[in-house]
């Protein structure tokens, strides 16, 4: 979709300059006062083109002029919705960048005149309508009306009113139910990351060990699914040894006020590891308490699986810690500042903490943290830590 924008600083209005009763009056006499002002038209056409007649010279084109003077006149009292004709920069425009979106300017219109958009007088710029408290409300609102680009007036709404996890990680060793989306004023609909992680020992054991993984998360969650596949060499103390290469993947949906559900596997296709083919399904929601005396910002996360999350290591086993894991894991993420979270998660098998920052303008982020906090599963505590990069987006 093609547009000649009008771009400004502030949410602009298209009828800065009627005051707002006016407006509320004007809206359902529309229809009539476009009729009454093409009668006037019409009249003023007869009356000019008569006048022309008395005082024109020999010569002069009068059926050019006559239509100049029509056009002239049925534009100046257009009251349609068709172009954005007081506006400061002068031209004519079909769509407006309202809070960073662009919107066709018929939207916009019947936005305002459904009352989803309010053009604030004090502050000079629109708001969304303070009465839609969540994004189950902007659906039963924008039901009846058609709409060129629905999908925008959703982001416009999303981006500015619904809490939503930043480039912050919110989970530590458990997968989240947040996917691959984008807004529709996003260019980028596929990125690339690579990662590097470790751990200070292999349970039951003294030795370190270390992985690296590629991730590639492509489509849009809010809209439809996002997609994310990650390949990974699971111990780098046997950099050669191939049967150590896994695959995951996860499906994402997005469904409403920051709440969102994945599916997906781990460790799949792998033939010699201490892991095991792990299947999941998991949901995760975006929460913001401003009104509260200890303002809060977070993310929480659930699931139910298989395989790591429903088994314990057969070294525990062994050391009479029993088969079963508990199959249910979760997650709870404070975000501390703009670029830090401090993290908790139950992966099914124990209990770790930790912390995620991300370097401040940069594609990098770093995870660090403590695992097996109970002595539920392993041989104690140990730490964990990775680093993340964003390769390429496009």
């Amino acid at each position: 979709m093609s547009f000649r924008t009008y771009q400004c600083s502030d949410w602009c209005s298209l009828r800065t300059r009627v005051a707002p009763h006016l407006q509320n009056w004007l809206a359902p006499n529309r229809k009539k006062i476009r009729t009454g002002l093409t009668l006037l038209t019409s009249l003023l056409i007869s009356v000019t083109e008569s006048a022309i007649k008395h005082i024109a010279r020999p010569g002069l084109n009068m059926r050019a002029l006559t239509l100049t003077t029509a056009t002239l006149a049925y534009n100046a009292t257009y009251l349609g919705e068709a172009h954005a004709s007081d506006f400061s920069k002068g031209g004519l425009y079909d769509a407006v960048q309202v809070g960073g979106f662009i919107l066709p300017l018929n939207d916009v219109t019947k936005l305002s005149d459904e009352g989803i958009l309010r053009f604030d007088d004090r502050i000079r710029r629109f708001t969304i309508d303070k009465r839609i408290e969540n994004e189950r409300q902007l659906k039963q609102r924008l039901k009846p009306i058609t709409l060129q680009d629905a999908r925008a007036v959703r982001d416009l709404y999303r981006a500015h009113r619904v809490t939503l996890p930043g480039p912050i990680a919110h989970v530590l060793t458990i997968p989240s139910g947040f996917g691959p989306a984008v807004f529709s004023n996003q260019p980028n609909h596929a990125t690339v990351a690579a990662s590097f992680g470790g751990v200070s020992r292999v349970p039951w054991t003294n030795d370190p060990d270390a992985g690296v993984a590629l991730g590639l998360g492509l489509g849009n969650s809010f809209e439809k699914l996002g997609v994310a596949m990650m390949l990974s060499l699971n111990d780098l103390s046997d950099i050669r040894n191939q049967d150590r290469t896994s695959f995951g993947f996860q499906l994402s949906r997005y469904f409403f006020d920051g709440l969102s559900v994945g599916v997906g596997a781990e460790n799949l296709f792998v033939k010699d590891t201490d892991g095991e083919v792990s299947p999941y399904l998991v949901a995760s929601w975006a929460f913001d308490q401003p009104d509260t005396p200890f303002p809060l910002e977070g993310v929480f996360t659930v699931g139910v699986g298989g395989g790591r999350f429903a088994h314990k290591s057969p070294r525990d086993t062994a050391a009479g810690k029993g088969r079963s894991a508990s199959k249910l894991f979760g997650g709870f993420s404070l975000q501390t500042s703009t670029s830090t979270s401090v993290i908790a998660d139950w992966n099914g098998r124990n209990l770790s903490i930790g912390a995620s920052w991300r370097v401040s303008e940069s594609p990098i982020a770093l995870k660090i943290g403590i695992r097996d906090l109970t002595n539920f599963s392993g041989d104690g505590p140990r730490l964990t830590g990775s680093v993340s990069v964003v390769l390429a987006r496009f």
